[in-house]
């Protein structure tokens, strides 16, 4: 298990590449017309291909009735922050400036929806490069979860109502690319399809394999471009009203990542034969992680209060820089004595 120096390390590395993307859109060399298109490439080639890459033939999920829990988890975890953090602030609301019903609502999508991807995936892929894929691969599958959770109870959450159609927008390309690998799993279609046709199919891994390595990076340039668009604004919004990010830094960054440590500690090792030794550590990793970033563009898209998000996302996310480390490196340590 790593040190928290180590974890550190890496914490730093992840959030250099973040600073790249930020310097990137200073310098007017990402430009703000190339953004649409640049996402189109992340979310619909190099996410499936990186889920592909490390679900496929991974010997931790090679049957769908292994693929049920991590997504439940996920789905669960997203769902109990949102109730954590709506009841805290209708209850304190009026304490910490959040005084609108819109306010609190957007507060609550906020420190609900931590940050499942850009940040955890290099972490585990740095922390866990020798175990097959196997925490990898729960973490990919725990997001399942995740998704289905902000464009459901999220939207919910935010807007008051439950839109009917809002979950459609979870059933996205990286979506069925996990379906669709965990159904050549159940099947042993990498093995089988070979086999019967007599043909090696490594040009067609090789490919998937190098578009999938350039996902985390590009991913974190995007992230990284996006928040250096709205940093001028979030910091004029943390001067002015520090209440609300205080309390999001409380709730998101020491209250839930506690509950969820604990709730891991709780987990046997085992359920029905599936092993829950990665899903309590993805478990970890991901109660130490700061308010995603896309709660922000739902602010915007859906009514909600975007000076709150902003305001809370950005405390969070800067804070995590120091916490993270700590949070992983006890945390394991609790979990698995």
């Amino acid at each position: 298990m790593l040190d928290q120096a180590t974890i550190m390390g890496l914490v730093f590395a992840v959030f250099l590449v973040l600073g790249v993307g930020a310097c990137l859109r200073q310098f007017n060399w990402l430009t703000h017309e190339a953004d649409e298109s640049l996402l189109k490439v992340v979310i619909r080639v190099l996410m499936p291909c990186f889920f592909i890459n490390h679900v496929v033939g991974n010997p931790k999920f090679m049957h769908f009735t292994d693929a049920w829990l991590p997504p439940t988890i996920g789905f669960g975890s997203t769902v109990v922050g949102y109730i954590i953090a709506l009841l805290f602030a209708k209850l304190c609301g009026k304490w910490v400036g959040l005084k609108t019903p819109v306010a609190q609502h957007t507060f609550a999508l906020c420190v609900g929806t931590f940050n499942y991807g850009y940040i955890p995936m290099p972490l585990v892929e740095a922390m866990f490069p020798n175990d097959n894929g196997a925490t990898m691969g729960t973490l990919i599958v725990h997001n399942l979860g995740v998704e289905i959770a902000i464009w459901t109870v999220g939207l919910l959450v935010l807007q008051g109502k439950l839109n009917r159609n809002s979950w459609k927008r979870a059933m996205n390309p990286p979506f069925f690319a996990i379906l669709f690998s965990l159904l050549i799993n159940q099947f042993r279609l990498y093995e089988v399809v070979p086999d019967a046709i007599g043909v090696d199919l490594s040009f067609l891994s090789m490919p998937i394999k190098l578009l999938a390595q350039a996902t985390i990076p590009m991913g974190l340039i995007m992230v990284g471009a996006t928040m250096a668009d709205q940093f001028g604004q979030a910091r004029s919004q943390l001067l002015t009203s520090w209440q609300s990010a205080f309390a999001g830094i409380l709730l998101r960054l020491v209250a839930l990542p506690v509950l969820f440590i604990l709730v891991a500690s709780w987990l046997p090792q085992a359920f029905d034969s599936f092993d829950l030794k990665e899903l309590k550590t993805v478990m970890v990793i991901q109660a130490a992680m700061p308010c995603a970033v896309f709660p922000i563009v739902l602010a915007k898209h859906y009514g909600g209060d975007t000076a709150v998000a902003l305001r809370v996302v950005f405390a969070t996310s800067i804070i995590a820089i120091l916490t993270i480390p700590t949070v992983i490196a006890q945390g394991l340590g609790f979990v698995f004595g």
